[in-house]
């Protein structure tokens, strides 16, 4: 009885020693500069977070992402803003370059300008925060362990309203132009503008 009872002891000290083997053995160990997730608010990322939706005929997508030690994806949210405005001012800048062969330089800007700052402000106006998707990462640096949240925020712009707000904005600077060949212009893109609307409102 004494001899099983010792086997029995040594077989539950061994246990107890490989145990944190066996555990930490699961769980591959990081080398410095590598990090891993460890939570996350699914299971798996979106689609979004590495690739942002495609335009559809009723909103334009933009994705924000920021790093921070909270949980908060306040910042993300400013990020997808901020990326919606550097759209605005692409296509803006695209749609206005033949105004500078009717006009000067200086006023071809004022009127860029303009219509920037009343379709982003449409568009940030109307924007809807769809969905959030966050994960803690674990990174090994040279002075140890460091946690983070890295968050992604997917938002919508409504077209609709921004379609409303260039035609008003072309027709108001087409209204008030002097020269007749910036008016004509500003009429032609206008009328290219609602042209390209009506033809994916009808694919």
């Amino acid at each position: 009885m004494k001899t099983n009872k010792r086997i029995t002891a040594v077989c539950l000290i061994a246990m107890a020693c490989l145990l944190p083997l066996t555990l930490t053995g699961c769980k591959k160990e990081l080398q410095i500069g590598q990090e891993r997730i460890v939570e996350s608010s699914d299971k798996k990322s979106p689609k979004w977070v590495s690739q942002p939706p495609k335009k559809t005929r009723k909103y334009y997508y933009f994705v924000g992402e920021d790093t921070s030690y909270k949980n908060t994806d306040r910042y993300a949210y400013q990020v997808a803003l901020s990326k919606a405005g550097s759209f605005f001012n692409t296509r803006a800048t695209s749609t206005f370059k033949r105004i500078e062969e009717s006009t000067n330089a200086f006023e071809a800007n004022v009127l860029r300008e303009e219509f920037i700052k009343n379709t982003s402000e449409a568009g940030i106006k109307g924007a809807l925060h769809k969905d959030t998707y966050w994960e803690k990462v674990e990174k090994l640096t040279e002075n140890g362990i460091k946690y983070f949240y890295r968050v992604y925020v997917l938002v919508s712009l409504d077209r609709k309203s921004i379609k409303a707000t260039e035609e008003a904005t072309l027709k108001l600077q087409e209204e008030k132009a002097q020269d007749e060949a910036l008016k004509a212009t500003l009429q032609t893109i206008r009328q290219e503008l609602n042209d390209e609307y009506n033809k994916e409102e009808s694919q």
